[in-house]
């Protein structure tokens, strides 16, 4: 019998107009958008952002936007 695995997927840290954004789905519209622009982010955040990152739970944006945020 084969067992079939789904993730969840809740929505991702990305950038809107150069600041910090969560996105829920494959909406291209961000659903908020953070009063933290992102220029002075060192480049490889920035990429990772305008990629976008993945969380699945509230737990784990919270961590998300902690490390970007402090």
């Amino acid at each position: 019998m084969k067992h079939l695995i789904l993730a969840l997927f809740v929505g991702y840290l990305g950038l809107y107009n150069g600041q910090l954004a969560l996105f829920n789905g494959n909406n291209p519209a961000p659903d908020t958008v953070l009063p933290y622009r992102v220029e002075l982010y060192p480049e490889a955040d920035r990429e990772s952002l305008r990629n976008g990152i993945p969380y699945n739970s509230e737990n784990e944006l919270n961590r998300l936007l902690e490390d970007f945020l402090s």
